[in-house]
């Protein structure tokens, strides 16, 4: 299946804070994230403590620890914090196209991919926020639900350097599991 990639790059202000970098058929935008308050734990101990200035480290919440909500509320809180302003407007843009101004039934879907990097802890956390919950226009369904959406988390990760040649000979270690209980694997 062929999708309409719309791509949402996460970087990290500050606090709960991200600047949006949104990548789609119809361009290049930009707006902002604040995690939804109920998302959000309570304050707790500074980062960087010993530097200065130590900032008070608030953890996202797990959906198991988030106080018992209709996971609709939650998605569109979500869906509210990420889609409002110029990444609202672009995924408009993208949904417009791919319908000629319709409301979209079928036809090509749209690919929202989270890319979100691990090696910067306060962007890896934001892993941790239920994202295939994301519930709003122009479905009355979890985007996820539909046909016409995919939610796909993108890990951005550091691609590796230039690799030196292995010299001849290779030499490869084999180690296989024998479980007493299990018939034996055929390794020849």
């Amino acid at each position: 299946m062929k999708y309409q990639d719309f791509a949402v790059t996460f970087h990290h202000l500050a606090g709960d804070s991200y600047r949006v970098e949104v990548n789609c058929c119809q361009g290049d935008f930009s707006g902002t994230f604040d995690v939804p308050p109920v998302f959000l734990a309570p304050l707790g101990v500074p980062v960087g403590v010993g530097r200065a200035p130590a900032e008070p480290y608030r953890r996202i919440r797990l959906l198991e620890t988030v106080p018992e909500r209709d996971p609709r509320e939650l998605g569109r809180a979500l869906f509210r914090a990420l889609f409002h302003g110029p990444v609202g407007q672009a995924l408009d843009l993208v949904i417009g196209t791919t319908q000629a101004g319709k409301r979209r039934s079928f036809g090509q879907p749209i690919r929202i991919e989270l890319r979100m990097s691990l090696d910067r802890p306060a962007e890896a956390r934001l892993h941790d926020l239920p994202w295939e919950l994301l519930f709003g226009t122009p479905s009355p369904k979890f985007l996820v639900q539909t046909e016409q959406f995919s939610v796909v988390r993108y890990i951005l990760v550091p691609l590796p350097g230039v690799r030196t040649p292995a010299r001849p000979p290779l030499r490869i270690l084999l180690v296989s599991a024998s479980v007493p209980a299990a018939p034996g694997l055929d390794l020849e």
